[in-house]
């Protein structure tokens, strides 16, 4: 068995629960917010969901030390070093928050990076019919709005990927 959020009700608590957790925990610099949210999942709990906590308690870290160390306050940089650790789920969630309180252009291409995080979701499980509609919609929005992305994203590597559908992600956060 994998750990499959899309088919699984028990997955889907887990990765739901800590992505909400771990927002929480990028806002409080603190990893404590997310730890006691997969506490909450106890030790009962198949072996597969006890990796991916794992997993993502170790990433969840590795970008708060990040943040800490940087001070962080540009939503794309913090939204590329989430991705960077392979939690697409997590981009998407960051993003969103932001997206709901944009408009106009900035709105448009906060959608376009919710959508190529959600290829890679979609990837990570063997979706790829949702990956390609996924990544349609996002390569459209993305060349549209590419004057509105910072700089320092190196979009036409993204771009590439995206178009393959290629299942190793683009490492996207600046130096």
């Amino acid at each position: 068995m994998k750990f499959d959020p899309f088919n699984s009700r028990l997955c889907r608590d887990i990765r739901n629960d800590l992505s909400e957790s771990f927002m929480s925990s990028l806002q409080a610099g603190n990893l404590q917010i997310s730890k006691d949210t997969a506490a909450k999942f106890g030790d009962n709990i198949e072996p597969y969901c006890q990796e991916y906590i794992y997993s993502r308690l170790k990433r969840y870290e590795k970008v708060l030390t990040l943040a800490k160390n940087h001070d962080f306050k540009d939503v794309f940089r913090v939204a590329l070093h989430i991705w960077d650790e392979g939690l697409f789920f997590e981009v998407h969630e960051y993003l969103e928050y932001h997206w709901l309180r944009s408009s106009g252009n900035s709105k448009k291409v906060l959608q376009a990076m919710i959508r190529a995080a959600g290829t890679y979701v979609h990837l990570e499980q063997g979706n790829m019919k949702g990956a390609g509609k996924m990544s349609s919609k996002a390569i459209d929005a993305l060349e549209a709005g590419r004057e509105f992305l910072p700089a320092y994203l190196n979009l036409d590597l993204l771009l590439s990927k995206l178009r393959n559908l290629d299942p190793q992600p683009p490492k996207l956060s600046p130096p």
